[in-house]
């Protein structure tokens, strides 16, 4: 219903101000600011993006410079005594993940929870009753999965970290003593050595990857089931919202859930 855009105040006053009257030239105008503001929109993510990861990367490089101020000041016996194989890990590997796995995605997280908050607040003008159905379908929905492959995770980062140490140190050993390896012909034993060491670290790091994308795909499957199911139970038998207004509603249900 094209006329009723009119009937806004907030928009009439533009209208009127552009001199605006008819309504095709209305429609016109709403969807080139549409696309306008899409755009703007997709600039503003990839900013958010770059000031975000820039930030994290920074504030990695002040930890790994941190930690390499560490190792090079502490007392000479502690040098002798501690297996450098330990330090390169800390200083390459483990602040990498730190990075990736904890400072980034944390900053990501801080800003998905202000626009989910921000969402939230503006479909609460729009639908009340509907907005909070939304909201504690897809918070129930994010809870179950989390919970689901949380132990998974943590089992496999706790194996992951473990293994860095252990990965970088067989490198060392075979190439670091390289003449007694020469000298005893034990090539045969440090490859399999690092294999055996390499292939646990990938599968845990292969698995890592399904359970980060995983959820995604699960979320996305419920969430649509429960759109078509809340639809359904709104029109057919609570009968509170008539089958014309079922695409307005399934429309702006939609909108709400993928943004969330």
């Amino acid at each position: 219903n094209p006329e009723a855009v009119i009937n806004f105040s907030i928009l009439k006053d533009i209208f009127n101000f552009f001199r605006l009257t008819n309504t095709e030239e209305i429609i016109h105008i709403i969807v080139l600011a549409f696309i306008v503001i899409t755009i703007i929109s997709a600039a503003i993510r990839i900013l958010s993006i770059k000031v975000s990861a820039e930030f994290a990367f920074a504030l990695g490089n002040d930890l790994s410079v941190r930690a390499y101020q560490n190792i090079l000041r502490r007392p000479y016996v502690n040098h002798k005594d501690v297996n450098s194989s330990a330090d390169v890990s800390k200083l390459v590997s483990k602040i990498n993940t730190i990075i990736q796995s904890l400072i980034f995605p944390s900053i990501m997280l801080m800003s998905a929870i202000f626009m989910f908050f921000v969402i939230v607040i503006v479909f609460l003008f729009v639908n009340f009753l509907m907005t909070l159905v939304v909201v504690a379908g897809i918070v129930c929905i994010y809870l179950m999965v989390t919970q689901f492959f949380k132990k998974k995770l943590k089992n496999n980062s706790e194996v992951i970290n473990s293994m860095y140490d252990e990965h970088v140190k067989a490198i060392q050993e075979g190439v670091g003593n390289i003449q007694d390896t020469i000298l005893n012909n034990s090539f045969e034993y440090f490859i399999n050595l690092y294999k055996g060491i390499d292939r646990k670290l990938r599968m845990r790091q292969a698995s890592n990857i399904v359970i980060s994308q995983a959820p995604k795909y699960i979320i996305e499957s419920a969430s649509i089931i429960f759109l078509i199911a809340f639809a359904y139970y709104l029109v057919f038998l609570s009968q509170s919202v008539s089958k014309e207004m079922l695409l307005p509603i399934f429309l702006t249900i939609a909108i709400a859930m993928q943004r969330i």
